[in-house]
């Protein structure tokens, strides 16, 4: 490696952890003090605080990755160009293109490790995080704690589950609307049930209350304490709809995608989210590529403030149309693909366009 291409590592390294630990301090300070009153109120130890904290911070880290990584270059270039380094470099036949290789290279590297992260370490510890705040913080019951609200279930024989609530623990649904649809998907019954348990590979359905809607749209309504049901859902189709997609990793949400079409659910969403695990990652890249113009642009004008004012400036903007893309692509308005892929393609474009331009 040549001696240029250390300088200007160390220098982008230096102003990485510089960045890096200032975000995450201000973060931890700003979710001690949401969770204090908590910590104080339930009398929490020190020892399950810390573990919670310590689990947290290396989550929100990776979520920052990104703007950390175009707030050093940003930094990094700036100082360089306020230093007149970079002039020098060009007097001494070196094109800025060539500068700024070793940076674009960390780029590569970075990307490659956030995807791996994201796949492989940060779903788990997000959990297990969430996990200890809900049991030791919050002092929810462990069995409590790995409930879920809100499970939606497209079974066969045109059927579909709503639970407010799914206690795997007790193998029982709580509040569940089950919903039955004619051939043309006309609603046929609407069976309210406040508690569905698994025995014996049937369910028992207790507080039952069944609407049945009948030519002339009268209603038939019918109640009854308990009784038993032999659906073909199982308890394992809900367990399976357990981890919310957002927890997933790629591979899990490509395999809980080709169950939902297999189901005939609408997918479209699920797959600009499926893209974005992809896309997301890759903004490392994209913002590094943008910080090289931004970073070396008018060097004697402003100081250190104005090189985080662009760097802010670039990462907001940035998230800003990732958000909106991703917004689109659920309501449908745009092909998941692009519309996860947006930002990236948007800034990616605006950084080479601005990078073929520099002075030389």
């Amino acid at each position: 490696m040549r001696l240029l291409d250390r300088y200007l590592l160390l220098s982008y390294w230096r102003y990485f952890r510089l960045t890096g630990g200032a975000l995450l301090a201000i973060i931890l300070v700003v979710d001690l003090f949401e969770q204090i009153d908590k910590i104080v109120e339930n009398h929490v130890g020190l020892f399950d605080a810390a573990y919670y904290f310590a689990l947290n911070l290396p989550v929100v880290g990776f979520r920052l990755v990104p703007m950390i990584s175009l707030l050093a270059a940003v930094l990094g270039l700036g100082a360089l160009s306020r230093d007149s380094e970079v002039i020098a470099m060009r007097a001494s036949g070196v094109s800025l293109y060539r500068t700024v290789l070793p940076l674009l290279q960390v780029g590569v590297v970075l990307t490659v490790l956030t995807f791996l992260l994201g796949e492989l370490v940060i779903p788990q510890m997000h959990a297990k995080a969430d996990q200890v705040k809900a049991v030791h913080i919050m002092r929810d019951t462990p069995t409590k704690a790995l409930r879920l609200a809100n499970i939606w279930l497209r079974g066969k024989e045109r059927r579909m589950y709503y639970a407010r609530e799914f206690a795997p623990d007790e193998q029982a649904l709580l509040k569940v609307s089950i919903f039955e649809f004619g051939p043309h998907y006309q609603l046929l019954t609407r069976t309210d049930v406040g508690r569905m348990e698994w025995h014996d590979n049937v369910w028992r359905l207790l507080d039952v209350t069944e609407y049945r809607f009948v030519a002339g749209g009268d209603v038939e309504v019918t109640q009854s304490p308990s009784e038993y049901a032999r659906f073909p859902e199982k308890l394992e189709a809900f367990h399976r709809v357990k981890k919310r997609p957002a927890d997933m990793n790629a591979v899990e949400l490509r395999r809980y995608i080709r169950r939902m079409q297999a189901e005939g659910g609408e997918v479209s969403a699920l797959r600009a989210d499926l893209y974005a695990k992809f896309a997301t990652p890759f903004s490392v890249l994209v913002l590094i590529l943008l910080a090289v113009p931004y970073g070396v642009h008018n060097p004697r004008s402003g100081g250190i403030g104005r090189s985080l004012a662009i760097g802010f400036g670039l990462a907001i903007a940035y998230w800003f149309l990732m958000q909106i893309g991703l917004s689109l692509g659920h309501a449908g308005k745009l092909p998941p693909l692009f519309a996860a892929w947006l930002g990236n393609l948007f800034f990616a474009s605006l950084g080479l366009y601005m990078m073929i331009h520099m002075r030389q």
